[in-house]
């Protein structure tokens, strides 16, 4: 395997030869693998065997099918953002503290709306 990172809290990711980002990411009890904003269709048993596909494919030595993660996410920076997901509304909004959380997942925090967004995207159907 080349370069893959380890973020933390099962994510994996490395900037590919085109700049894209790649990420590998923990969907129990399987992983999942996205290139950008494009999710793979594949799912995978371990992380090593997500990132060997990834890499495969990088090289043309491999197939990987996409389908793009898009998500209408309604609101803004004062109000807080929300979308419908398979398990209700999903919402992240803004701390005191100016942290921005996602209800589905509140131990986490970031510091951009912007990076729960991709957050809940990636993980939360």
């Amino acid at each position: 395997m080349t370069n893959w990172k380890e973020l933390g809290d099962g994510e994996y990711t490395r900037i590919l030869d085109d700049g894209a980002v790649a990420k590998v990411l923990e969907q129990l009890p399987f992983w999942r693998a996205a290139v950008d904003e494009h999710m793979v269709d594949d799912i995978f048993w371990d992380a090593g065997e997500a990132m060997k596909a990834v890499d495969a494919w990088e090289i043309g030595r491999g197939k990987l099918t996409f389908h793009p993660v898009e998500r209408r996410w309604l609101g803004d920076d004062q109000k807080g953002y929300s979308r419908n997901s398979q398990n209700g509304l999903l919402k992240v909004t803004q701390s005191s503290c100016g942290n921005w959380k996602i209800d589905l997942v509140p131990e986490r925090c970031f510091r951009e709306a912007k990076a729960a967004r991709r957050y809940a995207d990636e993980r939360l159907p």
